[in-house]
């Protein structure tokens, strides 16, 4: 699996015979398997100035044995208290399908650091912070491992004050 970086794994016997058989190796292998995008740590301010943008600081890293195909680009969105999307802060400069595959279960993180500018009709007060990854545009695409997803493939992270 680890050898061929595998996405998947097909079982030419009965599935509940091998299942019982296996279930620690199959328990181990569903934790690796395919590609597995993680957040490690994301950072921002509690508070930024809309003239000075805001900046995001963050670590990624693939956890499966094999490589993000369909990549995709981090986003950031913020929305207001009555849960409306306001901006979505797309990094795409960067792809996650660069992330390496873990297949030694030693992981390679990245970390991307980047000052966003903020639209000039953004209201001041406090937004919550949801991150995603999908097209360059925002639009998310790809489930992560993450709490609290809002049905839409982003999830919350916190808040912010854009003063």
């Amino acid at each position: 699996m680890e050898d061929y970086h595998a996405s998947y794994v097909s079982v030419h016997a009965n599935p509940i015979v091998f299942l019982s058989e296996n279930a620690d190796a199959v328990g181990r292998i569903n934790l690796c398997l395919g590609y597995r995008l993680q957040l490690d740590e994301a950072a921002w301010p509690p508070s930024a100035r809309r003239s000075e943008g805001l900046e995001i600081a963050a670590r990624w890293q693939n956890a499966g044995v094999a490589p993000s195909l369909p990549g995709g680009f981090p986003a950031w969105s913020l929305f207001n208290a009555r849960g409306e999307l306001c901006a979505v802060l797309a990094d795409a400069g960067w792809n996650v399908r660069q992330l390496a595959p873990n297949p030694s279960g030693q992981p390679q993180p990245m970390e991307r650091r980047l000052r966003f500018s903020l639209p000039p009709g953004l209201a001041p007060g406090e937004y919550e912070l949801r991150v995603s990854v999908g097209g360059p545009d925002g639009t998310p695409r790809l489930a992560l491992p993450l709490p609290q997803d809002d049905g839409h493939r982003r999830y919350s992270l916190g808040t912010v004050r854009l003063e």
